[in-house]
């Protein structure tokens, strides 16, 4: 039988990091990523871009519809 944990898979493109992202962004749009930031109609500023480093700090992000702390609205559409 096949081992697939000792299979070893090519990486064909490598991760790029923020830099090389954000030049990719000025290069294709001529603008800066901090100029694509837009608000949804709540008011919720939403970036282009999201990693992990954006989620350090957060709390309940680990929570459940349906359980405490019930932090996801009283309706299932959120809105009434």
């Amino acid at each position: 039988m096949t081992d697939f944990t000792k299979i070893e898979l090519p990486l064909r493109t490598p991760h790029p990091d923020r830099e090389a992202w954000e030049q990719a962004v000025a290069q294709a749009t001529g603008s800066t990523p901090d100029k694509l930031v837009w608000e949804t109609p709540e008011g919720i500023d939403v970036a282009p871009l999201y990693s992990a480093q954006d989620l350090e700090g957060l709390d309940h992000l680990h929570t459940y519809p349906g359980l405490p702390p019930f932090l996801r609205g009283p309706y299932s559409t959120m809105y009434v």
